[in-house]
């Protein structure tokens, strides 16, 4: 660890040693409460269906210069669940399709899928479990938009759980996940999409819950990410390996679904720590924020916030720093009827290692929206519809990057 993850993360220890409190929130040794899901013979499931983004989208292929426009819907069946072992443990799992169809462009259709699975069997106060997850999804990177790659990526983790006491739990894990891309339309930076991204990561997780008092608890989340590229040689430096490993120390503060206040705070640090010296290492604050705060029933403001660092697909060998902070004013008029208003600025800083120059995008996005709730219990379970208009604008300062996007959409968010 570099000494700024080290301060980050003993400092943080430091808190949750000496820190006091009172009640219990959720167990990972004990099964999500029962009565969120339905029977389904040996499964308890909560199944759901969504409809997004179904309207008018006036740029599809995020192409500035010639934009083009069409009608297009995402159709989203998914279900969470949970299979209990007796005494010998439990199983969690998720999955997830996501149908997108468009009216003329049907060459963009696409069907993406996210599996999650993880069996837990606990001995008392300690326990062991094994989790995998399976992904294919059409991804457009954040510092190339125009590329529509599509990703497989397969992980599987192994870990620990221990519970001290009534208030605190460490979790421990390593996976490894293997990447895999295809893109038959990408032709930029000479080279073939799966070269720049094709790679296999190890990573090694540190999570600390601590029940302060309330729905209130501290956290502390710590990893260590190898990456190691399948062609390390890509880009401006051909001969310059672009392998790395980032650790990464988040403390933070969980506030419990039901309060005035609920979500997650996370802010620390991150240390990107090249293989190659002819590559600048970099250690930077890193965090992120999804909080809520509701002034009455009718009435919350969400704030969201990011500031993370990843490697880039535009510059081969180079980082990203991408900074976003977003607000939303929901106000319902009655039971039925709400509205909504809400804006989120960023910036996206990538570093080019031959020129000592940085690329600089300006990212803004407004929307405006009418809600209509049909139905919402304390479960989560509802029915809601949402007609949402939504700018979204990108300046760089590198030509030909610009971007201007307008979308007016209804969504359909249906739970049982």
């Amino acid at each position: 660890m570099f000494p700024p993850i080290r301060k980050v993360f003993l400092g943080s220890l430091a808190i949750f040693l000496c820190a006091a409190g009172s009640l219990q929130g959720a167990d990972p040794l004990e099964p999500p409460e029962l009565d969120q899901y339905l029977r389904w013979g040996p499964l308890r499931v909560r199944p759901g269906f969504s409809v997004s983004n179904f309207g008018y989208d006036n740029n599809v292929f995020y192409d500035q210069s010639s934009p083009l426009s069409d009608l297009k819907a995402t159709l989203s069946p998914r279900i969470e669940g949970l299979v209990l072992l007796g005494s010998r443990g439990f199983i969690t799992f998720t999955e997830k399709l996501d149908y997108t169809l468009y009216k003329d462009f049907t060459e963009l259709n696409a069907l993406d899928h996210t599996g999650k699975y993880r069996l837990t069997v606990p001995f008392g106060d300690f326990g062991l479990f094994v989790s995998t997850e399976l992904r294919r999804l059409h991804e457009r990177p954040i510092d190339l938009q125009d590329v529509r790659a599509i990703g497989r990526s397969r992980r599987i983790g192994l870990g620990a759980i221990a519970r001290f006491g009534w208030r605190t739990t460490l979790e421990l894990e390593y996976s490894g996940t293997d990447f895999r891309y295809t893109d038959e339309d990408f032709s930029g930076l000479g080279t073939d999409f799966a070269e720049i991204k094709d790679r296999a990561e190890s990573t090694g997780n540190l999570r600390l819950r601590y029940e302060l008092f309330g729905r209130t608890r501290l956290t502390l989340d710590a990893s260590l990410r190898t990456l190691e590229f399948d062609n390390p040689f890509l880009g401006s430096l051909p001969d310059v390996t672009r392998n790395l490993d980032q650790t990464t120390v988040l403390p933070g503060v969980d506030f419990g679904l039901g309060g005035t206040l609920s979500g997650t705070l996370r802010i620390g640090a991150t240390t990107l720590d090249y293989v190659d010296p002819a590559l600048e290492d970099y250690t930077g604050l890193a965090g992120k924020a999804a909080l809520t705060y509701r002034f009455t029933n009718a009435t919350r403001l969400t704030l969201n916030a990011e500031r993370r660092v990843d490697f880039s697909v535009w510059e081969n060998n180079s980082y990203f720093i991408e900074q976003s902070r977003g607000l939303k004013l929901v106000r319902f008029l009655n039971r039925f009827l709400g509205a909504e208003v809400g804006y989120s600025g960023g910036r996206l800083e990538i570093p080019q290692p031959i020129d000592g120059t940085t690329r600089l995008d300006d990212i803004r996005r407004y929307s405006l929206g009418l809600i209509f709730r049909m139905f919402e219990n304390e479960l989560g379970r509802k029915v809601e519809y949402t007609l949402r208009f939504t700018d979204f604008k990108r300046e760089s300062s590198i030509d030909g990057l610009s971007l201007d996007r307008n979308t007016l959409s209804l969504s359909a968010d249906v739970g049982f």
